[in-house]
């Protein structure tokens, strides 16, 4: 084998490295999880309790969740792909079920989900942000929720890994 053919063989070997690498890097989040109320802190709304299930299929996150504040219990189902594509999703929030436009993507090992839609006249947007700690036994939910432009309501949410 010439040292060329070496040399090649190499940074081919160096760049299938570097792609597992970056696809490593990036946190899964997949599992069981239970909301850290005394960790967790929202602007209206607060959760007494809430729960996700959390499974990843290749590029594509798929999550279950339930939370409970007061006496009403609301289920949520979320399915994004990391495609850079819109994906179609119904939130149910506040007694309405408003189908959301959903996109999501990674910023390093920062999970964005951006979600908009429409309750009657208003225009909602939904912005969520995932990050896991260094130990995988946590991570925060950072949400803000805009009104037509305006912010409405912000939470941050600590989950821990089941």
């Amino acid at each position: 084998m010439s040292l060329r053919t070496a040399g090649i063989a190499l940074s081919a070997v160096a760049l299938i490295g570097a792609q597992a690498s970056a696809q490593v890097a990036e946190p899964r989040f997949a599992g069981d999880w239970s909301l850290d109320v005394s960790r967790s802190a929202a602007t209206m709304g607060m959760p007494s309790a809430a729960s996700y299930r959390i499974v990843f299929a290749g590029d594509t996150l798929k999550m279950s969740g339930e939370s409970t504040t007061g006496d009403v219990v609301v289920k949520n189902d979320l399915m994004v792909g990391f495609d850079g594509k819109s994906w179609s999703n119904t939130l149910k929030q506040s007694g309405y079920e408003v189908p959301m436009a959903t996109i999501a993507k990674w910023d390093g090992k920062l999970m964005s989900i951006v979600m908009t839609g429409a309750v009657g006249d208003a225009e909602v947007m939904q912005d969520v942000k995932w990050t896991l700690s260094e130990d995988g036994k946590t991570f925060v939910s950072s949400r803000r929720i805009m009104v037509n432009g305006e912010e409405y309501a912000t939470a941050s949410m600590t989950f821990i890994r089941k």
